[in-house]
């Protein structure tokens, strides 16, 4: 069970709990046993900090039990879910199988918050120190990975290692001390916080900050390591994979496999104190990590286990690419693999696939270099151009997107309006056919230009004068800065941008083409004309706020459907028109009324009721109206209203040419019955649906007629 390492420690557990549960309060009031473990956590803690300030070091230790039911209830309070019964205790809810009570609170997580010694059982710093030079051995504020002060550089570190060669490509693998490989090991992480336009910035040069690119280390998991392997029976035989990249002069490899690594060509300082991080003047703060060896993989294991004193001396496997192995291959590997069940989050996956070119065997994840009069490589081009118009865009001060496309987690949500794994998504079949096909006649800026000039165009459109006076104070429909987003700067709307851009495209070509005008790129005032349609959509409606952003497809759906239609139709309405509830399937208006009621055609005359014989189904057709999704549902009654068919209707897609067309055949039960009631319905995310209902008598028998 675990303990605390002092009483001093026990009081900064304490003071981190009881402001963590503090927030926690805000939670909804519905979940009352989720408040109850919050309560009881804090009674328990603030009693236990009375005794500590009245008893100070002759504070008794904790009651097993007690220590136990105060981690039961902390977890509980954090999570909502109990780790017992492994249930959430206000909903019934299902607990993913990977969760583990360590991701609810993490025993010691309290003393990642500062700069912390890593010392061992004896009081000496943890890590690589042969003859004692280590003199300080310290976790930085915030947790992670360790970094060390020495009176004076430790000796050289050799490994005999051993040359693996596949496929033209040489590798070493072996062993080493965790001591050793975190002595001479840094990661090529990512900053902890970056902007769109930065992280656009290496979007558009893959050269730019080369040795950024890995995921930052998580402390909480460094922790869990270190007290997974203090554990009796407990191993780690996962190998580390390290890089040596080009110019680390510190390091050598011979051709027998023997790997040096020399301290004193990385460390800086002066006698009595050299360090493997460097601060720069007047900054308390690390501003780079001097080891010289790339920890591409195990970076948590490596870590962790550095911080433990079992641990730190363990050899386990590692696997060593040299110079000779291309930074490129390195990081096509990292990218690769998945340790530990622990995958790369999906915008990180996209920004190293692109990086380092990594190829698929096509696809929307292939990045292999690209050439346009090689069909093979079409994927890749379509893929390429999409991230790189939206590093461009993201990156032009000054447009409509400068610092909108979130590249990576670390940039922020609340400005940033689209994720680039979905701009990527659904915007590369702008670059398959129309409008950017291979060998098309345009510069490749000029086509992010025409790209920009579009959405440049939407934002005037949005952000016109005439908004009503009332309204003077904030008349933008687009923000422009992290308040008060309408509803197409949402991460899971504005892909209705990209989706209506090829029909917008094409409309702005027709009309140029009409006025026998030659314009390339295509102008803002262009784009502005074709999107007048759009002039009165107020998206920070509430309503309409209400009804298009919501999860899943259909709203997207609906809203592209109301969108195309209002471009195609090309003419422009008034507020009141375009946000009306009562004007049905009339393009560029009634953006927030039900589709109208379609009539149920038999396309079969000559057939008045479905008969057993081959053939004898009756066809009913619906055409889909305007603004309605292009599922509709049949349902089919008798006499008493009992339905039949599956639950919810027959699904029947209208085809390209708008038309729902089902087939009704012959079941038992119409024998017994003398008509049959048909209905059809239409619908968008806005109620009620569209509903037409026909009823089918049964024709006499021949001989009454």
């Amino acid at each position: 069970m675990p303990q605390f390492n002092s009483i001093r420690d026990e009081k900064d557990a304490i003071d981190y709990l009881l402001e963590k549960l503090e927030g926690k309060k805000s939670i909804s009031d519905l979940k009352v046993n989720q408040h109850n473990s919050i309560d009881e956590s804090i009674k328990l803690l603030e009693l236990r900090k009375e005794n500590i300030d009245v008893f100070g070091d002759d504070t008794p230790e904790w009651v097993i039990d007690e220590l136990e039911n105060l981690l039961n209830h902390v977890r509980i309070a954090f999570s909502g879910i109990d780790p017992t019964e492994r249930e959430y205790v206000d909903t019934d809810g299902t607990v993913p199988e990977t969760w583990s009570p360590s991701d609810a609170f993490q025993w010691g997580e309290w003393r990642i918050v500062n700069a912390r010694s890593i010392t061992g059982s004896e009081g000496a710093p943890l890590g690589y120190s042969p003859n004692g030079e280590l003199k300080h051995c310290m976790a930085p504020p915030g947790g992670g990975a360790t970094w060390h002060i020495y009176t004076t550089p430790p000796p050289v570190i050799a490994w005999n290692l051993t040359r693996i060669e596949q496929k033209g490509i040489t590798f070493l693998i072996g062993k080493a001390k965790v001591c050793e490989i975190d002595a001479v090991s840094s990661v090529p992480a990512l900053p902890e916080a970056m902007t769109s336009t930065e992280t656009a910035s290496r979007v558009l040069n893959r050269q730019k900050a080369e040795n950024e690119w890995q995921r930052r280390v998580n402390a909480k998991r460094i922790l869990q390591i270190a007290d997974f392997i203090d554990l009796p029976g407990n191993i780690i035989a996962n190998s580390a994979l390290l890089f040596s990249p080009p110019g680390a002069d510190s390091i050598n490899a011979s051709n027998e496999g023997v790997v040096t690594i020399d301290f004193s060509k990385f460390l800086k300082g002066a006698p009595g104190v050299y360090m493997d991080h460097w601060v720069e003047d007047d900054s308390s703060e690390l501003s780079a990590d001097l080891r010289p060896m790339w920890l591409i993989d195990g970076q948590h294991r490596t870590r962790g286990l550095a911080q433990s004193e079992i641990g730190s001396q363990m050899e386990i496997p590692i696997i060593l690419f040299t110079d000779e192995f291309s930074l490129n291959e390195s990081a096509k590997v990292f990218a690769e693999i998945n340790t530990l069940q622990k995958p790369l989050a999906p915008l990180h996956t996209l920004f190293m696939q692109h990086r380092f070119n990594i190829p698929q065997d096509g696809g929307k994840r292939d990045f292999k270099p690209w050439d346009e009069n090689d069909d093979e490589t079409f994927d890749s081009r379509q893929n390429n151009l999409s991230y790189e118009c939206a590093g461009w865009l993201a990156a032009n001060e000054g447009g409509p997107l400068f610092n909108r496309i979130k590249f990576l987690e670390a940039n922020q949500p609340r400005f940033t309006i689209i994720k680039a794994n979905s701009w990527v998504d659904y915007s590369r079949y702008w670059f398959k056919s129309q409008p950017y096909p291979p060998l098309v006649d345009m510069t490749i800026e000029n086509i992010y230009k025409e790209v920009e000039n579009y959405f440049t165009a939407f934002v005037n459109t949005c952000n016109h004068s005439d908004w009503p006076e009332e309204e003077e104070t904030d008349k933008h429909r687009w923000s422009l800065n992290s308040m008060n987003k309408g509803l197409l700067q949402m991460h899971s709307t504005s892909r209705v941008l990209l989706d209506i851009y090829g029909d917008v495209w094409e409309k702005a070509v027709s009309k140029l083409l009409a006025d026998d005008v030659n314009e390339s790129p295509i102008s803002v005032k262009t784009f502005e004309e074709v999107l007048k349609p759009l002039y009165w959509v107020d998206w920070r409606d509430a309503d309409l706020l209400a009804a298009y952003h919501g999860s899943g497809e259909v709203p997207r759906t609906a809203l592209r459907v109301w969108m195309k239609a209002a471009i195609k139709n090309g003419e422009s309405y008034s507020q009141k028109q375009v946000m009306s509830r009562n004007i049905k399937s009339k393009p560029g208006r009634g953006i927030l009324s039900p589709p109208e009621d379609s009539p149920i055609v038999n396309s079969t005359p000559d057939k008045k009721w479905p008969t057993s014989d081959a053939g004898g189904e009756l066809i009913l057709t619906s055409v889909r109206p305007e603004h309605a999704l292009a599922t509709a549902r049949w349902t089919i009654t008798d006499p008493n209203d009992r339905e039949y068919g599956p639950t919810g209707g027959h699904k029947v897609q209208a085809k390209t040419e708008g038309v729902s067309a089902h087939k009704l055949k012959w079941e038992s039960w119409m024998d017994n019955v003398d008509f049959i009631k048909v209905k059809v319905q239409w619908s968008n995310v806005n109620p009620p649906n569209a509903s037409y209902v026909t009823i089918l008598r049964k024709p006499a028998p021949e001989s009454e007629q």
